[in-house]
């Protein structure tokens, strides 16, 4: 349509001069020429375009064409550059370009980034390492508790097999009955005791939380000690398991609370008053009828602690209560009344002996550090 509208042109020129006053003979051959050429300058763009400086010979059609074959061999050299930079993104190698000219020795994409290395099997285990790291290389602490609302629950325990053996057979299970040892001049004092249990697997679950200024504990412990059946040995070996500890401890400022089942007031602490079962001292015996001649006892109470300074601690326990005098003859009772008694104490058959009150038990309890080591000092009474 361009060459069309550029012979209008001349034409129209030829026809404004045709009727000029001054006409074709004012000027020569050099005024011809100007005037000829005048058209040509209003109506031509500033640069020749690609299909204007072809041969005349190629149609308008054509040039189109190639125009727009052209432009589609553009288009499809970028979009395989595009498809070479994301395959290089995402760490692919080996691909190849059809335009050789934007392409480094070796396939590469001049001008783009270097592909990321790919991860070895140790590099990844050093990464996660590092995730568990904390500034200046130091591993962090793995979290032994989780969160419940504003509680931190921590649940815990062990798995435990125990082996052990006797030289003579006490038929006493894994707690050693101490009291009644067989002597040499007995068949039971001749005999020896081996045996495998993993009755002492424990379980336990904390948690503490903070209320209206105050400080709650709450704390379960139990094992697999329990009463078992006379036959329990024999197959399957299912052994019962058995409460040990349950309480709930409050502090508040200098003044602490516990109400549940803890170890007695009368076994002897290694810290203070405190009810945490690390703080109470219990030997470091396998045997879990511990030590003879230790004090101790695990029951429902009630106490109450003031912690007047950071050395000094006391209360008084309300404990459950059982008048015992053991099965044989620790304890003499009078022939006239023996029989009355009987039923009112506890022989290691009745289980319901007659209480007047409750284990009354005050005890008071003095700690301190003297050159890294620590001391502590306590006194106890009992009112049964």
């Amino acid at each position: 349509m361009k060459p069309m509208i550029l012979k209008a042109s001349l034409l129209a020129a030829f026809a404004w001069y045709a009727g000029h006053p001054h006409g074709w003979a004012q000027s020569g051959s050099a005024s011809r020429s100007a005037l000829e050429a005048a058209p040509i300058a209003w109506n031509a763009p500033s640069e020749p375009r690609a299909w204007e400086t072809r041969s005349p010979k190629v149609n308008s059609n054509t040039a189109l064409e190639l125009e727009v074959q052209e432009l589609k061999d553009a288009l499809r050299a970028q979009q395989q550059r595009i498809a070479a930079l994301e395959s290089q993104l995402a760490g692919g190698r080996g691909f190849n370009v059809e335009a050789g000219a934007d392409q480094e020795p070796g396939g590469k994409i001049k001008g783009s980034p270097p592909p990321p290395p790919q991860p070895s099997p140790s590099s990844t285990i050093q990464a996660s390492h590092a995730q568990d790291q904390e500034p200046g290389g130091k591993i962090k602490a793995s979290p032994l508790s989780f969160h419940l609302g504003g509680a931190e629950i921590t649940p815990g325990g062990f798995a435990d097999f125990s082996t052990f053996y006797r030289g003579t057979d006490v038929a006493s299970g894994i707690g050693t009955a101490f009291g009644s040892l067989p002597f040499a001049n007995s068949a039971q004092g001749r005999l020896s005791e081996v045996r495998f249990t993993s009755q002492l697997s424990r379980l336990t679950l904390k948690a503490v939380d903070d209320y209206a200024g105050s400080h709650i504990t709450g704390y379960m412990e139990m094992d697999f000690n329990g009463n078992d059946a006379p036959n329990s040995l024999l197959t399957t070996n299912p052994h019962t398991d058995r409460l040990r500890l349950y309480f709930m401890d409050l502090q508040h400022g200098k003044w602490e609370f516990l109400a549940g089942q803890s170890w007695g007031w009368l076994t002897p602490n290694r810290v203070g008053l405190s009810p945490d079962p690390a703080d109470v001292f219990s030997s470091r015996n396998v045997d879990n009828n511990y030590q003879v001649g230790l004090t101790y006892s695990r029951a429902a109470q009630f106490r109450v602690a003031f912690h007047a300074t950071p050395h000094w601690s006391m209360g008084v326990a309300f404990e459950n209560p059982e008048q015992f005098v053991g099965s044989g003859n620790e304890v003499a009772l009078p022939v006239a009344f023996g029989a009355t008694l009987a039923t009112q104490l506890d022989n290691n058959t009745n289980t319901t002996a007659a209480n007047l009150h409750p284990d009354i038990i005050p005890k008071v309890a003095w700690d301190n550090d003297f050159d890294g080591r620590h001391f502590h000092i306590e006194a106890a009474g009992l009112a049964t």
